[in-house]
């Protein structure tokens, strides 16, 4: 018996990573299920993580430093309500 691949149309993506060069020369592949067209991306959240096409570690260092900044300026918000010896346990669950 042959294992299939079951795909949700609606949320199923594709993304073509490769080097800057590469993808200005072939942007985005064209996949079609049954017929229907899968959506190109150029970024996809994996686990909690952006992936860009390029891979870039410039691009994802940002969105992470966009997150931790976030959680740390909402810890910042809340802390006075906190004792001293809970606040770096508390620091570090939310990095």
């Amino acid at each position: 018996m042959a294992d299939t691949l079951s795909l949700h149309l609606g949320k199923t993506e594709s993304i073509l990573f490769g080097s800057p060069q590469k993808i200005k020369f072939n942007p985005s592949l064209e996949i079609t299920c049954n017929n229907l067209a899968i959506k190109s991306t150029t970024i996809v959240k994996y686990v909690d993580a952006t992936l860009y096409q390029t891979l870039s570690l410039s691009e994802m260092a940002q969105s992470l430093l966009k997150k931790a900044n976030a959680r740390f300026n909402f810890f910042t918000g809340i802390s006075s309500t906190f004792l001293n010896k809970l606040k770096q346990p508390l620091v570090m669950s939310l990095m």
